[in-house]
């Protein structure tokens, strides 16, 4: 139930600063962009935590990815100071107070979004352990460095791949 508890707040937090980085943009929707803003604060919140770490450039780390977010909501309350400093602007705090009810259905659409993906997680997750996926994975991603075409020999061809093979240079690891 912490994690769940955790989790939420971490979607608030990251979706509220998606908001707030995306309202002069979308001010003029009907929901002000508040339900865009979420899915943009997970996008970026991704994009700042995941692409360093695809490109190698760091180790991922659960501090990495909570500094990140942290990072993201301190860009919006920044952006939030700054649009109240200068008078000219849209401001989406005034947009909330005056919207409150279509956004709280929006929220209320995210509540019951969240609890069913938890929900999904909880009972089915993405490898069932008791399965043979894993094994499954395990073969391709074999075949995957063990070959210098693509695409890979698949371990259900024995060891025929499909036609069209294209050769490949410095996969192998």
């Amino acid at each position: 139930m912490k994690i769940l508890l955790e989790r939420w707040i971490l979607t608030g937090c990251v979706g509220c600063a998606g908001f707030v980085l995306i309202f002069p943009a979308l001010s003029s929707l009907p929901d002000g962009g508040y339900s865009l803003g979420r899915v943009e604060g997970w996008t970026l919140w991704t994009l700042i935590s995941g692409l360093p770490w695809a490109l190698g450039w760091i180790e991922m780390s659960r501090t990495y990815a909570i500094g990140s977010g942290v990072l993201l909501v301190t860009a919006a309350i920044l952006s939030l100071i700054r649009r109240k400093e200068s008078t000219s602007g849209s401001d989406p705090v005034k947009f909330v107070l005056s919207h409150y009810r279509r956004l709280l259905v929006c929220e209320g659409v995210h509540l019951a979004a969240f609890l069913l993906m938890a929900f999904t997680i909880s009972h089915y997750g993405a490898i069932e352990p008791r399965s043979m996926e894993r094994f499954q994975d395990f073969a391709f991603e074999q075949a995957i460095a063990r070959d210098s075409t693509w695409p890979a020999t698949d371990p259900w061809f024995a060891g025929a791949g499909p036609t069209g093979e294209i050769p490949i240079r410095g996969v192998r690891s």
